[in-house]
């Protein structure tokens, strides 16, 4: 009698169970068929095609104000030297300063990044006087108060600051396109390509299929209808200006600190509403009498 009980039970609980996933799993399906109808739609009116750079994008043009990379380390020590020479060789604009963050308890890391520093001036060490690890958006509000500093002494500001990834190799144009794009949007995120590693093809392809879906398609549909853009921590530029705005509101941290997703959400405080205008380099932008479709390029992460 009992065992009978516990058996229709537990074939109820299994009902309900079933009964949620399935709603839960076409409401997913919902979703994806409406960003697949709306990209369809925009690829078919040409709103969401991808066009050719022209060829002077492709190089080292000069920009509107400094830029200011953000470009937290924490144990990097074996990439940081190779990723700071490629950045440095693919933007030779002097205009520009990379801020790394490092740990005083990461001597190999501090290391590394003097080693590039001493023969190239636009690379910046700031020491987090913290022992690390701490979470990332820790390590940016401690290079932004070292930015902060670096302008009251020069007396110029930066234009944008850009944030990346230790590991990041960057694209030659992806300064100049920011930099246009900054005039237009408080917060600009360019697509971002994760490249593939053999040795990891369940969860390293996983994350590459994910970027690759999201970029490429899910952040255009935003884009189109308006809504927000996710930032991805790399690949993305925030406008001085509204950087102080927030930095201003919440006692000089603009990165939330409290964040589970790291640096991928700014810091707005509870009190107040701000407006941040968004986008992601798909779309026109404005410069002089002409209207360029900036591509997707593909800022390659290893």
């Amino acid at each position: 009698m009992i065992g009978s009980v516990l058996l229709e039970a537990m074939a109820l609980v299994q009902y309900e169970l079933l009964l949620f996933a399935a709603v839960f799993f076409a409401i997913g399906l919902a979703d994806e068929l409406a960003v697949d109808a709306v990209y369809g739609w925009l690829r078919l009116t040409g709103r969401g095609k991808t066009a050719v750079a022209p060829p002077e994008m492709n190089e080292a043009g000069a920009l509107d104000g400094p830029a200011a990379v953000f470009l937290p380390a924490w144990q990097e020590d074996a990439v940081i030297a190779l990723t700071l020479r490629h950045a440095l060789r693919a933007w030779p604009q002097a205009a520009v300063t990379i801020y790394v963050g490092c740990y005083r308890n990461d001597p190999a890391t501090i290391a590394a990044v003097e080693r590039v520093a001493r023969g190239d001036r636009r690379v910046r060490l700031v020491v987090v006087e913290a022992e690390g690890p701490t979470c990332k958006a820790h390590c940016l509000n401690v290079l932004y108060r070292a930015l902060a500093a670096d302008e009251r002494g020069s007396g110029v500001c930066a234009r944008m600051v850009v944030l990346h990834d230790a590991e990041d190799m960057v694209d030659p144009a992806e300064l100049v396109l920011l930099d246009r794009a900054v005039a237009e949007a408080a917060f600009v995120q360019l697509p971002v390509l994760a490249l593939p590693r053999p040795g990891a093809r369940w969860i390293g392809g996983h994350y590459t299929d994910e970027f690759a879906e999201s970029h490429s398609r899910t952040m255009v549909v935003r884009d189109a209808l308006g809504a927000g853009i996710p930032g991805a921590g790399v690949g993305c530029a925030v406008s001085r200006p509204m950087l102080e705005r927030l930095a201003i509101a919440q006692d000089g941290r603009p990165f939330a600190e409290g964040s589970l997703t790291e640096d991928y959400r700014l810091s707005p405080p509870k009190d107040k509403t701000y407006y941040l205008k968004q986008c992601i380099i798909h779309k026109l932008v404005a410069q002089a009498s002409q209207m360029w479709r900036f591509p997707e390029f593909a800022l390659q992460i290893t």
